[in-house]
């Protein structure tokens, strides 16, 4: 009993504590990092097959220093049908849909958020959320998902916005991303917006005067940011959407399913 309590009152010093929060830290840090060694060694035949495998795309190694997530961006106008062929390569692949004006809406209505502080834009809402911040706000929630749930692959829905974001974007993520741009007559947008508004239930698709003025800054925002991302080396391939939603869906699930194939091979071929 004595020495128990020698034992106790030595480590109730704040020296010994701190040794032994440190301690702690030590370990299971070795031990990440030994994790990481035995998964990079055991892990990519298991991930590659997986990979393969519509469905199937859990990353079996987690969240190591060097691995980074597939980001897949998918670009277009309102209404171009972004939202419809996201929930389609999402439930298909099993990416994880990340919607950017659904996560900024979500925020403003978190108290613990700076997005909460913000103003909304006006006859919307959403959020006026500076450039910058958008695209550390969707790094943080893409970082967030792979230490905590594991999720390796993602599907960016509407980001960026403009080609402000995208060396932003650049800083957190530091490397290219396959990106889906799908194009449509700006009346079909327009079209599909006003069709939407009964169930979308943003009071902006049913404002005819919001429509256009969405649809024009698209329209004078898309070439420089499309720009930008090719001159940062993004590979974009341009999907026309007005057209039966089989064919769409059938080019994109060869995009998808390439690009995965492509990036796990890499992930492979790296120094372990």
């Amino acid at each position: 009993m004595d020495t128990m309590l020698s034992f106790g009152q030595r480590y109730s010093s704040v020296g010994h504590r701190i040794r032994a929060i440190w301690l702690s830290f030590s370990l299971g840090f070795g031990l990440h990092h030994l994790w990481c060694a035995l998964q990079k060694k055991d892990g990519p035949g298991k991930t590659s097959q997986a990979l393969q495998q519509p469905g199937k795309v859990q990353d079996y190694r987690g969240l190591c220093k060097d691995q980074k997530p597939l980001v897949i961006l998918i670009l277009g106008a309102p209404g171009v049908g972004k939202g419809t062929q996201s929930a389609y390569l999402a439930s298909t692949f099993g990416l994880t849909h990340l919607s950017y004006g659904d996560l900024m809406r979500k925020l403003s209505n978190d108290r613990a958020s700076v997005v909460s502080t913000l103003p909304i834009k006006p006859g919307t809402k959403s959020p006026a959320v500076p450039d910058d911040l958008g695209a550390v706000l969707v790094w943080n929630e893409i970082e967030r998902g792979m230490r905590h749930e594991n999720r390796m692959a993602w599907l960016v829905d509407g980001f960026p916005r403009n080609h402000r974001q995208v060396s932003k974007w650049m800083e957190s993520a530091s490397s290219v991303q396959p990106v889906i741009y799908l194009f449509a007559p700006l009346s079909v947008s327009a079209s599909r917006i006003s069709g939407r508004a009964g169930g979308s239930g943003r009071p902006e698709d049913a404002d005819q005067d919001v429509i256009e003025e969405r649809l024009d800054r698209y329209r004078n925002e898309s070439e420089p940011l499309l720009a930008k991302l090719e001159g940062q080396g993004f590979q974009i391939k341009r999907i026309n959407s007005d057209r039966e939603l089989a064919e769409v869906q059938k080019e994109l699930y060869t995009l998808v399913k390439v690009s995965r194939i492509e990036r796990q091979t890499r992930v492979e071929r790296s120094p372990h």
